[in-house]
């Protein structure tokens, strides 16, 4: 979702495009180089333990479509959709 929402696309396939890069550059001071951090949407993960309910309100409050869940190193142990929600 953030690639189709924050690439500009031509024939070439997915690239920044130019507002995107003057705000990236304004907020960084420097200029993005096309990597995953320049479109990737900032998202607290979540505890294997966080309750269903509480996943429920965060996605549909903030418009989201996965979290990443991790341990308590902060190891990414899995990702929840909102399809997994679904049958829950």
């Amino acid at each position: 979702t953030d690639l189709l929402d924050k690439a500009a696309w031509d024939r070439a396939g997915p690239r920044l495009g130019l507002g995107r890069r003057l705000r990236l550059t304004a907020e960084r001071g420097r200029a993005p180089h096309g990597s995953a951090a320049d479109i990737m949407s900032a998202v607290e993960p979540v505890s294997p333990e966080t309750p269903v309910a509480a996943l429920v309100t965060r996605m549909s409050e903030a418009g989201l479509h996965h979290l990443p869940v991790v341990d308590a190193d902060g190891r990414l142990v899995g990702i929840v959709s909102q399809t997994d929600l679904v049958p829950a």
